[in-house]
């Protein structure tokens, strides 16, 4: 067999050298246990009794279960970015309401001057009614 692939390929004579060899040149994992990781969640996922009637949740316990779990250095991230998040919806919720607030005042104040206008446009045509007419 090795005279028929020639200088293109490799024969191995162990599973792990076959194994290494397809994730270096294929996947690319860092590892070959991540590449057997993978295998391992194809071969669940094509399995006789997941494939008869999918659900999502038996996929997703599938996946669960071939992940394998975060450390808390691997996780302060996303807890920071969570936090953080948390603390930009209050801030847009304590801002939106202040917005309504001065919204209000605004047509408030639009109203005082549209009525302040008015008066003053009173007294002036008072005014000079009682010049044109003495």
């Amino acid at each position: 067999m090795a005279d028929r692939i020639g200088r293109d390929g490799e024969v191995t004579d162990s599973q792990q050298r076959y194994v290494e060899l397809v994730n270096q040149e294929i996947y690319g994992f860092r590892t070959t246990q991540e590449f057997k990781e993978l295998i391992s969640v194809l071969l669940q996922l094509r399995s006789p009794k997941l494939s008869n009637a999918v659900k999502a949740s038996e996929v997703s316990n599938v996946l669960s279960d071939a992940l394998p779990e975060l450390s808390q250095h691997e996780l302060l991230p996303l807890s920071s970015s969570l936090e953080s998040m948390d603390s930009l919806q209050e801030k847009k919720n304590r801002l939106e309401k202040e917005l309504g607030f001065l919204t209000k005042l605004v047509e408030a104040y639009d109203v005082y001057n549209q009525l302040l206008s008015m008066r003053r446009r009173n007294i002036c045509c008072s005014a000079r009614n009682d010049l044109m007419n003495p």
